[in-house]
C-alpha cells in the first residue's frame, strides 16, 4: 500500500465558498430552510383556524341550548 499525501482543499480557503459550501449548495440549503419555514407558518395558521372554529363551534353550541332551553320553558 502506498502513502498518500493530504492536503487542505484550496476550495476551503477561497473567500467564495463560505463554510466550505459552494454557492449552489448556500443556496438549496437556504430554499430549504425557507420552504421549512412556509410549512411551519401554514401548520401555524391551520392551528390557529381550528381554535377559531372550535370557539365558534362552542358559541354555537351554547346559543342552541339557550334557545333549546328558551323554547322548553
Amino acid at each position: 500500500m502506498g502513502v498518500y499525501e493530504t492536503r487542505e482543499s484550496s476550495t476551503a480557503r477561497d473567500p467564495q465558498f463560505v463554510g466550505g459550501l459552494v454557492p449552489w449548495a448556500l443556496r438549496h440549503d437556504l430554499e430549504a430552510l425557507r420552504r421549512h419555514e412556509r410549512i411551519r407558518e401554514a401548520e401555524s395558521e391551520t392551528n390557529r383556524t381550528e381554535v377559531a372554529l372550535l370557539g365558534s363551534e362552542a358559541k354555537i353550541g351554547k346559543t342552541e341550548r339557550e334557545i333549546l332551553h328558551h323554547d322548553l320553558s
